[in-house]
Protein backbone atom coordinates (compact mmCIF):
# COMPACT_ATOMS: atom_id res chain seq x y z
CA UNK A 1 0.00 0.00 0.00
CA UNK A 2 1.36 3.07 -0.66
CA UNK A 3 0.16 6.69 -0.35
CA UNK A 4 -0.47 8.98 -3.11
CA UNK A 5 0.64 12.62 -3.98
CA UNK A 6 -2.59 14.42 -3.23
CA UNK A 7 -4.82 11.80 -4.43
CA UNK A 8 -7.87 13.81 -4.09
CA UNK A 9 -6.78 17.32 -5.15
CA UNK A 10 -9.19 17.34 -8.23
CA UNK A 11 -11.94 16.01 -6.05
CA UNK A 12 -11.20 18.79 -3.59
CA UNK A 13 -11.34 21.47 -5.99
CA UNK A 14 -14.48 20.79 -7.44
CA UNK A 15 -16.14 20.35 -3.80
CA UNK A 16 -15.17 23.80 -3.35
CA UNK A 17 -17.38 25.17 -6.41
CA UNK A 18 -20.40 22.71 -5.16
CA UNK A 19 -23.17 22.40 -2.62
CA UNK A 20 -22.40 19.80 0.17
CA UNK A 21 -25.74 18.05 -0.90
CA UNK A 22 -23.84 17.20 -3.93
CA UNK A 23 -20.81 15.18 -2.59
CA UNK A 24 -20.93 11.97 -2.40
CA UNK A 25 -20.99 10.43 1.39
CA UNK A 26 -18.86 7.31 2.13
CA UNK A 27 -20.69 5.96 4.71
CA UNK A 28 -18.65 2.20 6.78
CA UNK A 29 -20.36 3.15 10.10
CA UNK A 30 -23.23 -0.15 9.63
CA UNK A 31 -23.62 -1.46 6.35
CA UNK A 32 -21.74 0.29 3.79
CA UNK A 33 -23.75 3.07 2.27
CA UNK A 34 -22.96 5.52 -0.62
CA UNK A 35 -25.52 8.96 -0.22
CA UNK A 36 -25.48 11.24 -3.45
CA UNK A 37 -27.81 14.35 -2.24
CA UNK A 38 -29.68 11.94 0.10
CA UNK A 39 -30.25 9.21 -2.39
CA UNK A 40 -28.72 6.10 -1.50
CA UNK A 41 -26.58 4.51 -4.34
CA UNK A 42 -26.84 1.08 -5.76
CA UNK A 43 -23.71 -0.82 -5.16
CA UNK A 44 -23.52 -3.96 -6.84
CA UNK A 45 -23.51 -7.33 -5.99
CA UNK A 46 -21.36 -8.58 -2.51
CA UNK A 47 -18.09 -9.14 -4.46
CA UNK A 48 -18.14 -5.72 -6.43
CA UNK A 49 -19.85 -3.91 -2.55
CA UNK A 50 -16.36 -6.17 -0.93
CA UNK A 51 -14.04 -4.29 -3.50
CA UNK A 52 -15.35 -0.96 -2.53
CA UNK A 53 -15.41 -1.44 1.05
CA UNK A 54 -11.64 -2.51 0.77
CA UNK A 55 -10.62 0.27 -1.32
CA UNK A 56 -12.86 3.13 1.28
CA UNK A 57 -11.08 1.39 4.45
CA UNK A 58 -7.33 2.12 2.55
CA UNK A 59 -8.92 5.74 1.22
CA UNK A 60 -6.65 7.42 -0.79
CA UNK A 61 -3.72 5.20 -1.10
CA UNK A 62 -2.66 3.12 -4.02
CA UNK A 63 -3.67 -0.96 -3.66
CA UNK A 64 -2.19 -2.87 -6.56
CA UNK A 65 -4.09 -4.88 -8.17
CA UNK A 66 -3.36 -8.35 -6.82
CA UNK A 67 -3.24 -6.90 -3.58
CA UNK A 68 -6.89 -6.47 -3.99
CA UNK A 69 -7.53 -9.99 -5.41
CA UNK A 70 -5.44 -11.27 -2.67
CA UNK A 71 -8.35 -9.84 -0.17
CA UNK A 72 -11.08 -10.45 -2.23
CA UNK A 73 -10.50 -14.19 -2.94
CA UNK A 74 -8.85 -14.29 0.62
CA UNK A 75 -5.73 -15.98 -1.11
CA UNK A 76 -7.45 -18.75 -3.47
CA UNK A 77 -8.37 -16.22 -6.81
CA UNK A 78 -10.16 -17.89 -9.83
CA UNK A 79 -8.39 -18.09 -12.96
CA UNK A 80 -11.15 -15.24 -14.17
CA UNK A 81 -10.55 -13.20 -10.75
CA UNK A 82 -8.71 -10.18 -12.65
CA UNK A 83 -10.97 -9.71 -15.39
CA UNK A 84 -13.86 -10.05 -12.76
CA UNK A 85 -12.22 -7.09 -10.73
CA UNK A 86 -12.13 -4.98 -13.86
CA UNK A 87 -15.58 -5.23 -14.20
CA UNK A 88 -16.33 -4.60 -10.55
CA UNK A 89 -13.99 -1.49 -11.19
CA UNK A 90 -15.72 -0.20 -13.99
CA UNK A 91 -19.00 -0.92 -12.46
CA UNK A 92 -18.26 1.34 -10.01
CA UNK A 93 -16.17 4.00 -11.71
CA UNK A 94 -19.99 4.45 -12.78
CA UNK A 95 -21.72 4.45 -9.69
CA UNK A 96 -19.21 6.78 -8.35
CA UNK A 97 -19.40 9.30 -11.20
CA UNK A 98 -21.68 12.08 -12.03
CA UNK A 99 -21.76 15.29 -14.00
CA UNK A 100 -18.90 17.67 -13.56
CA UNK A 101 -17.52 15.13 -10.82
CA UNK A 102 -14.16 14.31 -11.62
CA UNK A 103 -13.83 9.88 -11.28
CA UNK A 104 -12.89 8.99 -7.38
CA UNK A 105 -11.76 5.63 -8.90
CA UNK A 106 -8.53 6.45 -9.96
CA UNK A 107 -6.06 3.95 -12.00
CA UNK A 108 -2.70 4.40 -11.09
CA UNK A 109 0.12 1.72 -11.91
CA UNK A 110 0.01 -0.95 -10.37
CA UNK A 111 -3.59 -0.41 -9.18
CA UNK A 112 -6.06 1.97 -7.94
CA UNK A 113 -6.86 4.38 -5.68
CA UNK A 114 -9.93 5.84 -4.35
CA UNK A 115 -9.96 9.35 -3.92
CA UNK A 116 -11.62 11.12 -1.20
CA UNK A 117 -11.60 14.11 1.22
CA UNK A 118 -11.54 12.66 4.38
CA UNK A 119 -15.14 15.02 5.44
CA UNK A 120 -16.77 12.62 2.72
CA UNK A 121 -16.12 9.61 5.01
CA UNK A 122 -18.51 8.95 8.21
CA UNK A 123 -15.49 7.36 9.37
CA UNK A 124 -13.57 10.18 9.28
CA UNK A 125 -15.70 12.60 10.92
CA UNK A 126 -16.68 10.03 13.74
CA UNK A 127 -13.33 9.36 14.87
CA UNK A 128 -12.78 13.35 15.08
CA UNK A 129 -15.47 13.91 16.86
CA UNK A 130 -14.13 11.35 19.00
CA UNK A 131 -10.88 12.32 19.37
CA UNK A 132 -12.00 16.20 19.63
CA UNK A 133 -14.15 14.88 22.58
CA UNK A 134 -11.56 13.48 24.58
CA UNK A 135 -9.58 17.17 24.04
CA UNK A 136 -12.35 18.69 26.01
CA UNK A 137 -12.43 15.79 28.77
CA UNK A 138 -8.86 16.57 29.56
CA UNK A 139 -9.15 20.14 29.76
CA UNK A 140 -12.15 19.89 32.07
CA UNK A 141 -14.94 20.92 29.57
CA UNK A 142 -17.46 18.16 29.91
CA UNK A 143 -20.23 20.07 28.20
CA UNK A 144 -18.28 19.84 25.11
CA UNK A 145 -17.27 16.81 25.36
CA UNK A 146 -20.71 15.51 26.04
CA UNK A 147 -22.04 16.94 22.91
CA UNK A 148 -18.91 15.57 20.56
CA UNK A 149 -19.60 11.99 22.08
CA UNK A 150 -23.02 11.96 22.23
CA UNK A 151 -22.45 13.67 18.12
CA UNK A 152 -20.09 10.69 17.56
CA UNK A 153 -22.35 7.82 19.16
CA UNK A 154 -25.29 9.41 16.97
CA UNK A 155 -23.40 8.72 13.58
CA UNK A 156 -22.55 4.89 14.02
CA UNK A 157 -25.68 2.84 12.69
CA UNK A 158 -24.59 -0.96 13.19
CA UNK A 159 -22.01 -3.12 13.37
CA UNK A 160 -18.96 -1.15 10.76
CA UNK A 161 -19.22 -2.91 7.20
CA UNK A 162 -21.70 -5.41 8.61
CA UNK A 163 -22.27 -6.57 4.76
CA UNK A 164 -18.62 -7.31 4.45
CA UNK A 165 -18.03 -9.56 7.62
CA UNK A 166 -16.63 -12.40 5.99
CA UNK A 167 -13.84 -10.50 4.89
CA UNK A 168 -10.58 -10.42 7.20
CA UNK A 169 -9.87 -6.72 5.85
CA UNK A 170 -13.73 -5.37 6.95
CA UNK A 171 -13.36 -7.63 10.28
CA UNK A 172 -10.34 -6.00 11.21
CA UNK A 173 -11.64 -2.33 10.38
CA UNK A 174 -14.70 -3.11 12.83
CA UNK A 175 -12.68 -3.80 15.85
CA UNK A 176 -10.50 -1.26 15.66
CA UNK A 177 -13.76 1.07 14.75
CA UNK A 178 -15.51 -0.43 17.76
CA UNK A 179 -12.90 0.40 20.35
CA UNK A 180 -12.89 3.67 18.96
CA UNK A 181 -16.81 3.64 19.59
CA UNK A 182 -16.22 2.31 23.33
CA UNK A 183 -13.84 5.27 24.07
CA UNK A 184 -17.16 7.86 22.69
CA UNK A 185 -19.44 5.60 25.38
CA UNK A 186 -17.11 5.90 28.08
CA UNK A 187 -16.13 9.67 27.44
CA UNK A 188 -20.11 9.91 27.07
CA UNK A 189 -20.41 8.90 30.72
CA UNK A 190 -18.26 10.21 32.47
CA UNK A 191 -19.00 13.66 31.33
CA UNK A 192 -22.57 13.35 31.75
CA UNK A 193 -21.43 12.19 35.57
CA UNK A 194 -19.51 15.41 36.12
CA UNK A 195 -22.82 17.54 34.71
CA UNK A 196 -24.93 15.80 37.42
CA UNK A 197 -26.82 13.22 35.41
CA UNK A 198 -25.94 9.89 36.70
CA UNK A 199 -29.45 8.60 35.52
CA UNK A 200 -28.95 9.35 32.30
CA UNK A 201 -25.82 6.78 32.70
CA UNK A 202 -27.28 3.94 34.12
CA UNK A 203 -29.69 4.00 31.05
CA UNK A 204 -26.25 4.59 28.28
CA UNK A 205 -23.95 1.83 29.84
CA UNK A 206 -26.75 -0.86 30.83
CA UNK A 207 -26.30 -2.85 27.75
CA UNK A 208 -22.57 -1.91 27.48
CA UNK A 209 -21.39 -4.05 30.70
CA UNK A 210 -23.69 -6.95 28.86
CA UNK A 211 -21.25 -6.79 26.15
CA UNK A 212 -18.13 -5.33 27.46
CA UNK A 213 -17.98 -7.03 31.12
CA UNK A 214 -14.18 -6.83 31.46
CA UNK A 215 -14.46 -2.91 30.72
CA UNK A 216 -13.37 -1.55 34.15
CA UNK A 217 -13.75 2.19 33.12
CA UNK A 218 -17.15 0.86 32.02
CA UNK A 219 -17.81 -0.76 35.15
CA UNK A 220 -15.92 1.80 37.39
CA UNK A 221 -18.86 4.57 35.33
CA UNK A 222 -21.72 2.10 35.58
CA UNK A 223 -21.13 1.47 39.42
CA UNK A 224 -20.44 5.46 39.98
CA UNK A 225 -23.80 6.45 38.26
CA UNK A 226 -25.95 3.66 40.48
CA UNK A 227 -24.65 4.59 43.68
CA UNK A 228 -25.27 7.96 42.99
CA UNK A 229 -28.36 6.87 41.58
CA UNK A 230 -29.59 5.60 45.04
CA UNK A 231 -29.06 2.00 43.76
CA UNK A 232 -26.40 1.11 46.14
CA UNK A 233 -26.73 -2.49 46.61
CA UNK A 234 -27.36 -2.57 42.65
CA UNK A 235 -23.86 -1.26 42.47
CA UNK A 236 -22.29 -3.78 44.79
CA UNK A 237 -23.84 -6.47 42.97
CA UNK A 238 -21.77 -5.17 40.15
CA UNK A 239 -18.77 -5.37 41.30
CA UNK A 240 -19.07 -8.61 42.93
CA UNK A 241 -20.25 -10.21 39.30
CA UNK A 242 -17.32 -8.52 37.61
CA UNK A 243 -15.02 -9.76 40.51
CA UNK A 244 -16.58 -13.22 40.11
CA UNK A 245 -15.89 -12.86 36.32
CA UNK A 246 -12.17 -11.60 36.10
CA UNK A 247 -11.11 -14.45 38.80
CA UNK A 248 -12.70 -16.94 37.23
CA UNK A 249 -12.09 -16.36 33.76
CA UNK A 250 -9.25 -14.06 33.40
CA UNK A 251 -7.49 -15.53 37.32
CA UNK A 252 -7.16 -11.84 38.38
CA UNK A 253 -8.57 -9.25 40.51
CA UNK A 254 -10.21 -5.78 39.91
CA UNK A 255 -8.05 -3.08 39.50
CA UNK A 256 -6.70 -0.30 42.14
CA UNK A 257 -9.50 2.36 40.70
CA UNK A 258 -12.41 -0.09 41.10
CA UNK A 259 -11.69 -1.49 44.18
CA UNK A 260 -11.29 1.90 45.90
CA UNK A 261 -14.83 2.60 44.28
CA UNK A 262 -16.29 -0.87 45.68
CA UNK A 263 -14.91 0.47 49.17
CA UNK A 264 -16.00 3.78 48.56
CA UNK A 265 -19.47 2.55 47.97
CA UNK A 266 -19.81 0.06 50.72
CA UNK A 267 -18.01 2.47 53.29
CA UNK A 268 -20.96 4.89 51.71
CA UNK A 269 -18.24 7.57 51.40
CA UNK A 270 -18.33 10.03 48.74
CA UNK A 271 -16.86 8.48 45.43
CA UNK A 272 -13.47 9.79 45.12
CA UNK A 273 -12.97 11.49 42.14
CA UNK A 274 -10.64 10.23 39.10
CA UNK A 275 -8.16 11.73 37.03
CA UNK A 276 -9.50 12.18 33.27
CA UNK A 277 -8.76 9.76 30.86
Amino acid sequence: MENMENPSSSAEEWRRSHDREEVLDFDGLGPLLVLSGGRRLHLGPPRQRAVLGLLLINANHLLSADSIIESIWEGEPPPQATAALYAYLSRLRRSLSGEGWPSLLVRQNPGYVLAVSPEQMATHRFERAVSEGERFLRQGDHRASGRLMADALGMWRDTPYADLGRYDFSARESVRLEAVRLVAVEGLAESLLSQGDPHAVVGLLYTEIQANPFRENLVHHFMTALYLSGRRVDALKVYEQTRSRLAGEMGVDPGKELRDLHQDVLQQNQVRKRPSS
